[in-house]
């Protein structure tokens, strides 16, 4: 029996962008070690996801000891170019669903720079229907809130019912909280994985 899918919801990084994680690139090109980057990610940059800092500002202590000459603009914009490789092959079944009126989504644990270069300088907030992000919700994965606030987000607009959202996540205590409000959810390992479950799921 056909399954009445007409939402589907993507994270981003590893599923649509799939580039290697910043701290490493970072590490390899300048020669600075994982000890080093570590304590920012741990502590820092996780308060920015949920806006509880900016990391234009909470970045600027680190830039000495990253051994980064310019300035924390300059070291923005460094990363976000180096992690923005995309795998097409998502984009062009994206385009294809939304032929077919499914709309598409994406919700994502990023700070407020980062969601805004990806929603203007790759183009997402044209190519998805809506950008979810754990800095503008306050909220990040796997809170249950994250999930309900982009829930009501979808009743209030789309008058959806949850049993038509299908989710993808590469991360697995994403997808176990996701089940848990009863979301259909699929742990994003590959593309031709990712296909096989779309056409099940639509067929």
């Amino acid at each position: 029996m056909k399954k009445n899918i007409k939402w589907i919801i993507f994270d981003v990084d590893w599923v649509i962008i799939t580039s290697q994680k910043f701290s490493y690139q970072y590490q390899k090109k300048y020669g600075i070690s994982e000890f080093d980057m570590t304590p920012f990610f741990i502590w820092d940059f996780k308060k920015c996801i949920i806006w509880e800092a900016d990391l234009n500002e909470v970045i600027k202590p680190y830039l000495k000891k990253w051994k980064w000459e310019k300035g924390s603009e300059e070291i923005l914009d460094f990363w976000f170019k180096i992690s923005n490789d995309i795998d097409k092959r998502i984009l062009k079944m994206v385009r294809k669903l939304k032929d077919n009126w499914i709309k598409c989504f994406i919700a994502t644990n990023q700070e407020k720079y980062r969601t805004n270069y990806m929603k203007k300088d790759m183009w997402f907030e044209n190519i998805f229907d809506f950008v979810f992000s754990s800095c503008e919700l306050w909220y990040k994965k796997p809170d249950e809130q994250f999930y309900l606030s982009v829930l009501d987000y979808l009743k209030n607009n789309y008058w959806i019912n949850k049993k038509e959202v299908l989710f993808f996540d590469d991360c697995e205590k994403n997808i176990t909280k996701a089940k848990d409000l009863w979301i259909e959810s699929h742990l994003y390992s590959d593309y031709t994985d990712f296909e096989k479950i779309i056409k099940t799921s639509l067929t």
